[in-house]
């Protein structure tokens, strides 16, 4: 009788535990799998809402309260800066530009046969603030100071700053309690100036050129870069048809 031979190295109990040993081993690197997966899974579903949450929050509101809809202005920056002279108010003060004025006594006298009657005048001359801020060391006082000092020019807005001032001070007086024509002489002289003054301060009712004045002495007086940054003045109020020659 022949005996089988077994293979030299294989018993089959030994090849038994090595496939269950392997299969244990496959389940336990599927289990580490799963888990990954349900971990990406649930972090994209929450990348997903945090999104659209946010998209949510961004997207056009159709309704507010009014607690809302301040808030909402002051977030968005839509909230327009109020002018110290609203517009309803553009009757009781009404603002007359002259850019250029060599003549100032002869001016006015022009400007009397324009403006309405039955108001009274008010002549604002940004020079002479100038000078009063500095004397009465107001909040503009030591910048004023430090530029002369320097030499160097003024820097964009502080003009208008000082005529808001003035503007301002007036209307809290028993005079600024009526209707008045007020003269801004001698500016704007800049359209930088004159935007900042109709968004700050109030609209210009009219830019007054008194051609005579403007013709034979803008040149002899101004710079050349003076001349032209004017001369850009009357025609950015021409646009809007304010310029009134006289």
């Amino acid at each position: 009788m022949f005996k089988a031979r077994s293979r030299p190295g294989f018993h089959y109990t030994n090849f038994t535990k090595q496939a269950v040993q392997g299969s244990t081993s496959k389940k336990r690197q599927k289990v580490p799998r799963v888990r990954y997966l349900f971990a990406v899974v649930l972090l994209s579903y929450g990348c997903l809402y945090f999104v659209t949450s946010k998209m949510t929050k961004k997207a056009p509101r159709t309704s507010f309260t009014e607690r809302e809809f301040e808030q909402y202005e002051k977030d968005s920056g839509l909230k327009r800066r109020l002018k110290l002279v609203p517009v309803e108010k553009n009757n009781q003060y009404t603002f007359y530009a002259v850019p250029f004025a060599h003549d100032q006594s002869k001016i006015l006298e022009l400007l009397q046969t324009v403006v309405p009657e039955g108001k009274q005048m008010k002549v604002i001359h940004p020079q002479l603030l100038i000078q009063k801020e500095m004397e009465e060391q107001g909040k503009y006082s030591y910048l004023l100071e430090d530029l002369k000092a320097q030499g160097r020019s003024l820097p964009r807005g502080l003009v208008t700053a000082l005529v808001k001032q003035e503007v301002q001070l007036f209307m809290n007086t028993t005079g600024g309690q009526y209707d008045t024509t007020i003269v801004l002489m001698n500016y704007p002289q800049t359209t930088e100036e004159a935007i900042k003054f109709e968004n700050d301060v109030a609209d210009v009712h009219s830019c007054v050129v008194a051609s005579g004045d403007f013709d034979e002495n803008l040149a002899a007086d101004m710079s050349v870069d003076s001349v032209r940054q004017i001369n850009n003045v009357v025609g950015y109020f021409d646009i809007v048809d304010k310029v009134k020659k006289i």
